[in-house]
C-alpha cells in the first residue's frame, strides 16, 4: 500500500524558505552580537575578576565554539542579507519617483556625504573609529615597553582595553540592533 503524495501549495513552500532564511540571518547577526557582547564582557571581566579567573577562561571557550560557528554561517547570513536587499531595492525601485538630476561632481559627492552622515549606522561606524585608533596605540605603547609591568604597559593595556570596550560596546548596543531592526523592516 503506498501513502500518496500531497502537493505542497506554493504560498507553503515560500513561507517555509522564508523563514529559513530569517533563522540562518538572525543567527549570524545573534552571533555576531554575542561576540560584540563577549568583547565588552572580556574586559569588564579581566579587570574586576582578574586575569586568571575561571569564569573568564569558561567564558572564552564559549565564545570560541560560537566563533567557529561563527566562521561557517556568517557568510550564508550575508549572502541571503544581500539577496533580500537587493529583492527590496528592485521593489522599491518600482515605486520610486525621479528625482532631479543632481549636476557636478561636488553637488554628488555632497549628496553623497550628507545621506551617509544622516544614517546611523554610518554615524557608529565613525564613532567606533576613534576606539580602534585607541586600541592600535594602546598596543603600540605596550610594544615598546622595555620592561614587564611597568608604568608604560600599564597604560598600553588601559588604552587597549578602552578600545576594546568601546567598538565591541558601538558594534553590541548601536550598530547591530540598527542593522537587524532594517532587515526585520525589509519588503521582499
Amino acid at each position: 500500500m503506498s501513502v500518496a503524495e500531497v502537493a505542497i501549495p506554493a504560498s507553503a513552500r515560500r513561507f517555509a524558505a522564508v523563514a529559513a532564511a530569517n533563522t540562518l540571518i538572525y543567527a549570524g547577526y545573534a552571533l555576531l552580537w554575542f561576540g560584540s557582547a563577549y568583547g565588552v564582557f572580556m574586559v569588564v571581566g579581566r579587570r574586576a575578576l582578574g586575569e586568571g579567573s575561571p569564569v573568564l577562561s569558561a567564558a572564552t571557550t564559549v565564545a570560541l565554539y560560537a566563533l567557529r560557528v561563527c566562521i561557517f554561517l556568517l557568510p550564508v547570513s550575508l549572502l541571503l542579507v544581500t539577496a533580500r536587499s537587493v529583492a527590496s531595492l528592485s521593489n522599491k525601485a518600482k515605486e520610486h519617483t525621479k528625482e532631479p538630476a543632481v549636476k557636478g561632481t561636488r553637488q554628488i559627492f555632497r549628496k553623497v556625504v550628507r545621506e551617509m552622515l544622516q544614517d546611523a549606522v554610518m554615524v557608529g561606524l565613525l564613532a567606533t573609529f576613534p576606539f580602534l585608533l585607541l586600541l592600535g596605540a594602546g598596543s603600540l605603547v605596550m610594544g615598546m615597553s622595555p620592561v614587564k609591568e611597568s608604568q608604560r604597559e600599564i597604560i598600553g593595556s588601559i588604552l587597549v582595553d578602552v578600545g576594546i570596550l568601546g567598538a565591541n560596546a558601538m558594534h553590541c548596543f548601536v550598530i547591530l540592533p540598527i542593522t537587524i531592526l532594517r532587515i526585520w523592516r525589509m519588503k521582499y
